[in-house]
């Protein structure tokens, strides 16, 4: 184990060893991490006021049910180098005077945090994370849909941003998923999450799925977007060629970012 680790180091080997393992003692992770049981007893009264695990008698225990949410905190901490290579990609594809679609999930975060300031785009986003990136760049109009705001999603939810959506049409869509399965399309295992990306994908002329290659192994609960809906896929070179083959037949595009 490297040495010196930092706290969101040691939370970040917590959560992992939580979801191979089920439960974590401090007596267990602590040699594991070289620290003293004492700070793994304090990183786990952490974790728990961020609703990532529940403290039981002895040491911790996944708080989150399967396909559940995780918080945007800690997704937009994974995988950073792949997520910000699909980003680049996908802002490629952004042209001069553009109106955006931009999802809450955290590729679409580091999305965000790239996006031109010399086009004049207008940007219309329900996630409060990248509001906050996009006020500091010049040249760009937000537009905020409204509605409840979830704190540990990091966006706003609910009828009010769903009928501010639908009365606006844009030229391009990046949206976020949850999982995929070939046979039924993009899943989300948040309910809040499916009526905004099925507004999203149907308002905008030109639409984009943006994940990162290891959400095509996740089927959770719920059908966000169709299969017969999708338009096109930004995702890194980890899929399947049999994937993309099978996705090709159906005259969706699948653009593959080297990471």
């Amino acid at each position: 184990m490297r040495k010196e680790m930092t706290g969101d180091d040691r939370y970040g080997y917590i959560y992992n060893y939580l979801l191979k393992h089920g439960t974590a003692k401090p007596e267990v992770i602590a040699p594991l991490l070289g620290v003293s049981e004492v700070t793994i007893r304090r990183d786990f009264a952490i974790l728990a006021t961020r609703k990532l695990l529940k403290r039981v008698h002895g040491g911790a225990t996944l708080l989150l049910q399967k396909y559940q949410q995780t918080p945007i905190w800690w997704r937009i901490k994974q995988d950073v180098k792949k997520k910000r290579a699909l980003a680049a990609h996908a802002v490629g594809l952004i042209k001069k005077g553009d109106s955006i679609f931009v999802d809450s999930g955290s590729t679409c975060y580091f999305l965000s945090e790239q996006l031109p300031r010399e086009l004049g785009i207008k940007v219309i986003t329900h996630s409060l994370e990248s509001i906050n990136i996009m006020k500091d760049i010049p040249g760009i109009t937000i537009y905020c849909p409204g509605g409840e705001l979830i704190d540990e999603m990091g966006a706003f939810f609910g009828i009010l941003t769903e009928n501010s959506l639908k009365s606006l049409f844009v030229d391009k869509a990046f949206i976020g998923c949850s999982g995929f399965t070939p046979q039924i399309g993009f899943l989300e295992g948040d309910m809040r999450d499916l009526k905004l990306k099925s507004i999203m994908n149907s308002q905008a002329r030109n639409s984009y799925i943006l994940t990162t290659s290891d959400k095509f192994n996740i089927s959770p609960l719920h059908c966000s977007i169709p299969i017969n809906e999708v338009k096109e896929i930004i995702t890194d070179d980890g899929v399947a060629p049999e994937l993309v083959r099978l996705l090709e037949e159906k005259e969706i595009k699948v653009m593959r970012v080297p990471t």
